[in-house]
């Protein structure tokens, strides 16, 4: 409605359009970036920032939408703007654990099953409703809310009340809430809820001798055997041994159900923990499934590079080279800096690469992964801003920003970020940055002219 109001020329209705949907719902950041968005419009630079400021403290992490709008280009590097979008990740990162295990328990034991179940299905209702006055984010997380204060009620009854004739259905609707990201996801959960969730899984497991609600139910046990651990808050090896062989049942046995990329991630996780990272690797490189995959890789950042190396790519640099992995086994140390226009910090590498590529040009080569949209630069315009600059290397453009092929490839979270690659396609070094660059690429070009002597003698 307010942007509506907007293109008709009508500022003052635009306005009061989203300060009615505050009014509504005063903690949905979304309307209070619609008046960021629209006083940049209008080029009030101030209130601009101000809007913004308070959609960023009521949850708003979509800062690519500011990044990629046009209205927006006086001030994406605004200081108080980079101050934003370095909150972000804090932002996300609270987000995945909110609401905390600590926040449900149970007074009594849940007497009603289909009440428990109709009343579930009533908030999620509610909350569709209202999605358009809260926003996605409050609608995701209320979900989730309800989810898990369903789920606890559910384990309570099958802990309390095995002998209940609705025991089955129970633990199948608990099975499936298990089976939801919503609701479990790999972590280190506190002793109570940990406790709760083995008996529950345990239940699940006597009861399902196989099928998705079994796979559920192993993955729920593996999660909450992680919590276990010693005077040093490590996992011992016995327990460690319990968490592999349930979630390598559900690799093995049931690869295609839901809870199968989770159970990736919590084996991966673990056997890292234990310090059996040969095995992390061996257990990383045998996923076949390319959606599992990627959210693995997601999920793991910088490890999924450690464990598995380079990704297969493929990409096409500004003035047409073909890179792709084969390219980066050619015999030369190579840099792949990840980074954009509007990220001041990237900037600020840029002396750090011009040093490099002085001091090593003949034997590193510079490759700039861009992450700006096309929607904001188009190639030759990014051509004309590299050289301006000075920015040494080879860049690569797929004007894809945060969602391109490349930067999920090499599950990049943040930037700046880069890969130092030997000349044989080995991942020598991950996101160093400044003088620690620099010594980085010095150390690799060491250790290739040591072997390439080693293999002269």
């Amino acid at each position: 409605m307010g942007w509506e109001l907007n293109r008709t020329g009508n500022r003052t209705a635009a306005e009061a359009a989203f300060r009615e949907q505050i009014v509504i719902y005063g903690s949905n950041p979304e309307p209070y970036a619609s008046l960021a968005l629209l006083a940049a419009a209008h080029g009030d630079k101030k209130h601009a920032l101000q809007h913004l400021r308070a959609a960023v403290m009521r949850g708003y992490t979509d800062m690519y939408r500011f990044e990629r709008s046009e209205v927006w280009e006086p001030l994406k590097r605004n200081r108080k703007f980079l101050r934003l979008v370095d909150a972000v990740p804090n932002l996300i990162a609270r987000e995945r654990i909110w609401p905390g295990w600590e926040s449900f328990y149970t007074i009594g034991v849940l007497t009603d099953l289909k009440t428990l179940l109709e009343q579930h299905t009533q908030a999620r209702t509610e909350i569709e409703r209202m999605s358009l006055a809260i926003g996605e984010r409050y609608s995701r997380l209320w979900n989730r809310l309800f989810d898990r204060v369903a789920a606890t009620l559910l384990e309570a009854y099958v802990i309390e009340k095995p002998d209940a004739p609705d025991y089955g259905d129970a633990l199948d609707r608990l099975m499936t809430f298990y089976s939801s990201d919503s609701v479990l996801r790999w972590d280190r959960l506190p002793d109570i809820p940990a406790q709760r969730l083995v008996a529950a899984a345990e239940a699940g497991l006597d009861h399902f001798e196989s099928g998705p609600k079994r796979a559920s139910a192993l993955f729920a046990l593996a999660l909450g055997k992680n919590s276990k651990r010693d005077a040093n808050a490590r996992l011992t090896e016995g327990v460690a041994g319990l968490i592999r062989d349930a979630l390598n049942e559900v690799l093995t046995d049931y690869p295609e159900t839901s809870v199968a990329t989770n159970a990736a991630i919590g084996l991966i996780r673990t056997e890292m923990e234990t310090g059996h990272e040969e095995q992390a690797s061996i257990v990383y490189n045998a996923l076949k499934r390319a959606d599992l995959l990627n959210t693995v890789r997601a999920d793991l950042g910088e490890d999924a590079l450690r464990l598995g190396g380079l990704p297969a790519f493929e990409a096409r640099t500004l003035d047409g080279q073909t890179i792709n992995t084969a390219a980066l086994q050619r015999g030369r140390i190579t840099v792949l800096d990840f980074w954009a226009t509007w990220c001041a910090p990237c900037l600020e590498e840029v002396p750090t690469l011009q040093m490099i590529d002085a001091a090593y040009g003949d034997d590193v080569a510079l490759i700039g992964i861009n992450m700006d949209s096309a929607d904001e630069l188009e190639a030759d315009e990014l051509r004309q801003w590299i050289e301006s600059r000075g920015i040494p290397g080879d860049h690569v453009f797929d004007g894809g920003g945060w969602q391109s092929d490349l930067v999920r490839a090499f599950g990049v979270k943040e930037i700046p970020f880069n890969v130092i690659v030997g000349p044989d396609g080995e991942v020598l070094a991950i996101n160093q940055h400044g003088k620690q660059l620099r010594k980085s690429v010095k150390s690799a070009l060491r250790r290739v002219h040591s072997r390439r002597a080693g293999t002269a003698d």
